[in-house]
């Protein structure tokens, strides 16, 4: 994978220009660009799409097939650093059989989701903005009954 294809997955290294334009500049565009194969290799988002699809049925995990019946719900759950991504690629992959769900983004990140309401964290310390994220994620994680499926 060279750099552009790198790019293109979101993953990037933003001043890599800048970090080689000193010292051995064609060893050190060597070692960045090795480290953005690294970042896209671990990207939530590339990983949660390459795991998850849709089946008549239900949902398609990393290979395990979980039955989704009519009445039963899908919620989906996310706080953390590789939570925008991941919200974003379930969202393109399971779209409308998504029921609910709340994800805690760091401040800073903005998402365009039309099946999770977003709230805003901030870190180490909480504001009220992080506690009230907290409280919805709970709410909606209490709502779950059994036999409901549960994506955190």
């Amino acid at each position: 994978m060279n750099a552009r294809a790198v790019r293109k997955t979101g993953a990037s290294i933003r001043n890599l220009d800048q970090l080689c334009s000193r010292g051995l500049t064609g060893l050190r565009r060597d070692a960045l660009e090795i480290a953005q194969v690294g970042l896209a290799a671990c990207d939530g988002g590339v990983a949660a799409r390459e795991a998850v699809s849709l089946t008549p049925g239900g949902i398609l995990i990393d290979g395990i097939e979980l039955s989704l019946a009519d009445g039963q719900r899908l919620f989906v759950l996310g706080a953390g650093k590789a939570t925008l991504p991941i919200a974003e690629a379930l969202e393109d992959v399971l779209g409308d059989r998504i029921d609910s769900g709340v994800v805690i983004l760091r401040r800073g990140e903005t998402a365009d989701l039309r099946h999770l309401d977003c709230y805003i964290a901030d870190h180490p310390l909480p504001t009220r903005e992080s506690v009230e994220g907290a409280l919805h994620l709970e709410e909606i994680a209490q709502e779950a009954k059994e036999g409901y499926l549960v994506i955190a």
